[in-house]
């Protein structure tokens, strides 16, 4: 993978997270985005730093 692509990821993945409000503590400032390796496959999952929890964003379809 080249280090550009990289680049994309990491932005997309913190845009996907930055609106997030933890559904398990309730707070907005404490939520970053991570991308974890399961496999071959690499996902995006926000986190709280405050308290710890962890999900997957949800993603909205583009409406046709």
């Amino acid at each position: 993978m080249k280090m550009a692509d990289t680049d994309t990821l990491l932005s997309e993945s913190k845009s996907l997270c930055s609106d997030y409000v933890c559904p398990n503590c309730g707070l907005p400032d404490h939520v970053t985005a991570e991308r974890v390796l399961i496999g071959n496959v690499t996902l995006t999952r926000c986190h709280c730093r405050l308290c710890g929890h962890s999900w997957h964003p949800r993603v909205d379809a583009d409406p046709v």
